[in-house]
Formats: structure tokens, sequence, C-alpha cells
């Protein structure tokens, strides 16, 4: 009898190796790690695209908000004795102050009627037309038209009255308000100061925001001035100071006035009062009031800022890092011109000519052009952190039209 010899249960098993499983595993653990990378890197790559667009909406929104505002604009002010004084006289007590000069300083633009905004035209090149880097300010207020007010309440029509031909034809007032853009510190929901950027916290690194002041209405002196002399009667020069009150239109503000002064001297403000004079009363030392004040850059979320300059070195104070250079046109240096001598028109006494506290930050202001048109240079540089707590920035800017007449 043949006999067959079966191979042990033991025998038929196969299995692996300790070296295959070692293999194996490294394998899987090498693919974990190659997808996990991918979409850590996926995720932080969404999470900064993000963060990047809301920052240019939001930026693209406020220059374009301030462009259209500029359009009505009839005065803008410069860094000056008389603009200076106007921004002094601003009342601010119920508005976000602006930046404490000790940490960041804040100055208007300085107007330039035959500059240029092109920063290649250097005044080698062009003596009385040049880029003028030293003008540029961070702060930007302006006079702005915004209406005509008619609704005096006469109860016939003037024609009527045996009224003269210029009172028929004065029946509307213009109306202006000042608008005021600046820097200002911010706190989050939490009350914390400091931009969350993955870098070190401390004082100088606090969010900031860009407020937009509006004031209260004022109604143009030269026209009520002229309404209320050729007005045929005391009855109807106390109806027309009656309509301004009533409308919450208290003071006259005389575009043409240099004097911001206390006293009788003064020639930029006058009280609209009430009765039946043919003349209006000059204001000393006016306080322009407020209206509102709101962020013009309307962020759903804490950890968004305006920029502050950039600054690559981590060993300084204010190491801020970004993409986008901050500023891109400010320099206090004056230009050497190589021995050619800029008109005096392009050498303004009151430029600035040092940068002190990290000026001008992330918000840039010049303004070049005749009275008739002048053309404003604006430029937003914004960051943001993303969800990863990595830096983004974004840097917008545009050129606006306005009239200083």
């Amino acid at each position: 009898m043949k006999h067959t010899t079966q191979p042990s249960l033991l025998a038929q098993q196969h299995g692996f190796t300790l070296i295959e499983v070692m293999i194996t595993m490294g394998i899987l653990l090498g693919i974990i790690a190659l997808t996990g990378g991918m979409f850590m890197s996926f995720s932080q790559q969404q999470s900064r695209t993000q963060a990047t667009s809301i920052l240019k909406e939001q930026s693209q929104t406020a220059l374009f908000r301030l462009s259209g505002e500029l359009n009505q604009a009839r005065m803008l002010m410069q860094e000056d004795s008389l603009g200076q004084t106007y921004r002094a006289n601003l009342n601010l007590s119920q508005a976000p102050q602006p930046i404490q000069a000790n940490r960041l300083d804040t100055r208007l633009p300085v107007i330039r009627p035959e500059g240029s905004l092109s920063p290649e035209k250097t005044c080698v090149d062009s003596p009385n037309s040049f880029f003028r880097a030293n003008t540029v300010g961070n702060t930007l207020l302006f006079a702005r038209y915004i209406g005509k007010f008619s609704n005096f309440g006469f109860v016939d029509d003037l024609s009527t009255q045996n009224v003269n031909e210029a009172v028929i034809n004065q029946r509307t007032l213009d109306l202006y308000d000042f608008k005021y853009i600046y820097l200002s510190d911010d706190r989050d929901r939490n009350g914390n100061w400091f931009i969350d950027a993955g870098v070190r916290p401390n004082p100088d690194m606090r969010r900031l925001r860009l407020i937009e002041w509006t004031s209260v209405k004022y109604v143009d002196y030269e026209q009520l001035s002229n309404f209320l002399t050729n007005a045929p009667s005391n009855a109807i020069r106390s109806q027309i100071r009656t309509a301004l009150q009533n409308a919450k239109i208290t003071v006259a503000w005389r575009r043409s006035g240099t004097l911001y002064s206390s006293g009788s001297s003064s020639n930029i403000f006058y009280s609209v009062g009430t009765g039946t004079s043919t003349t209006l009363s000059p204001m000393s030392a006016h306080q322009i009031a407020q209206y509102t004040a709101q962020n013009l850059m309307k962020y759903d979320r804490d950890n968004y800022s305006i920029a502050y300059n950039s600054q690559p070195n981590r060993n300084q104070p204010r190491y801020f890092p970004l993409m986008n250079k901050t500023p891109l046109y400010y320099n206090e240096i004056v230009p050497a011109c190589n021995g050619a001598t800029p008109l005096s028109n392009s050498t303004p006494a009151s430029a600035p000519t040092t940068a002190k506290n990290g000026y001008p930050g992330g918000f840039e202001v010049m303004i070049v052009g005749p009275a008739s048109g002048r053309n404003v240079l604006l430029r937003i540089t914004s960051v943001a952190t993303s969800r990863e707590r990595l830096l983004v920035d974004q840097a917008d800017g545009l050129t606006a039209y306005a009239r200083d007449l």
C-alpha cells in the first residue's frame, strides 16, 4: 500500500515576514503623510485666498466710495496752517480716536498744483512738475457738496409777493458737510488691541481701522447772505432762518474764508441765528460737530487691520512682514535734483521732510493738479490673519478726481 505524505497545516499557511510588514507600514505612512500634507497645504492656500479676497473686496469698496465722495468735493485741506486749524477744530469726542502721535504720525497731504503722480517723473527731467514723495499724507479732509435746501415753507409763490428778481431766482441754498478719513486704534470683540498675526504682540502692533468721520450740514454763506440781503421783508428773513433752524442747519460756511480764529475777525463760520437781520454773525473758534463716524472698511471678523509699514527684520519692535511694499509712494528724502532748483510751487515749506513713528502706514494720499481739477492718489494696504495664523496682505489704489473751488 502506497502512502503519500501530506504537508502539515502549519506548512500550508503563508504569512508576511517582519521585514515585509515594516515595508508595507512605511509605504502606508508615507502615503498618509503625503496626503495629509497636500490636504494641509490646500487648506492653508484656501484660507489665504479667502482672507485676501475679503481684503481686496473691502479695500476696493472703500476706495470707490472715497472716489465718489471726492467727486463732490468743494475744498481739499492740506498740511498748512489753515488745514491744520480745520483738523484741530473737528469735534472727535464721540468718534474713534485718531492713532496716538507717539505711535504713528498723522498728516494731511501737501497739495502741489503742478506736481505729478508718476514716480518715474523726477525733478531732474521736470523741475516744475515732478513726483514729490515727501508730500504724501495719511489722512484726508475735505468739504463736500451734498445737495440743496429749498424747504422754506413760503405760503404763496414768491413771485406774487412783490419780490425782486434776485430773490425769486435765489430759491435754493447749497449744503455741505466735512469728511475726515483717518487711522484709529481698534479693539476686537474681546477687548484685545493686538493683531493676531503669528508675530509677537507688542504695543506697537495694535489693530488699525480706517475711520470715515462726517460732520453735520452747513449752508453756503455767500448764498444765504445774498438771500437775506435781497429778501423783501423782515418776515421773509425770519422765515428763512427758521426753516434752516428747523432742519438743524445752524451754521453757514464761507468757502473763501481764510481766517479761522477767535473773535469777530473769524471769516469762515457764521451763525444762521434767528430774527430779521440782513447780516450773519461770525463765530469764534467754531467746533465742527459730528454727524456720524464709522469704519470705512467693514470686516466681519476681528483679525483684519490696516497695515503698518513693511519691516522684514524680526528684531525690530514693529516687525511686520508684507508682500506688498508699504509705503509705496512716501519717501521723506527731498529730491536732490542734481543741482536743479525746483519752482517754489514744487517745494512747499510745509512739506514733511522726516518720517516719524512708522509714518505713513497703510493709507497713502497724494494730491496734485490745479484747483479746477485735482488728482487725488489713494492707496490702502490691509492685512489679515488666516485660520492657520498666516499673515496675508493686499494693496489697492486708484486716482480720484476732485474740485477745489
